[in-house]
């Protein structure tokens, strides 16, 4: 890991299929607006962030990168990831290792 307060996420996006409704960011329409619906407006902002990514993409998300483009205060980065975490949006494998969903996941089930 090139800094220590980044950590390795690994995009898992549900296939579009025609017909099936409208995207944005290459996500379902649906799937955002539930987002919307569940998270805090910080937290749908990473949402939005991780969502643009493409599926499969793995990179290391840096809290500065964050913090400032989006104007978040540490604290709020911090809030922002626990609500994803909380409703099964960004799933920790082990360590450091993350999996963004564009839906959330049952915490009980292992990857």
């Amino acid at each position: 890991m090139a800094v220590p307060n980044q950590f390795i996420v690994t995009i898992v996006k549900t296939p579009i299929e025609k017909g099936k409704g409208q995207s944005f960011l290459s996500i379902l329409s649906d799937e955002w607006i539930a987002a919307s619906r569940s998270l805090s407006p910080s937290g749908f902002q990473l949402y939005l962030y991780l969502a643009d990514k493409q599926n499969g993409y793995h990179w290391e998300l840096s809290k500065t990168a964050i913090t400032k483009t989006f104007g978040f205060s540490d604290k709020t980065y911090d809030r922002a990831k626990k609500d994803l975490i909380e409703k099964g949006y960004l799933v920790q494998e082990k360590g450091v290792k993350y999996f963004f969903y564009t839906t959330p996941q049952d915490k009980n089930v292992l990857l």
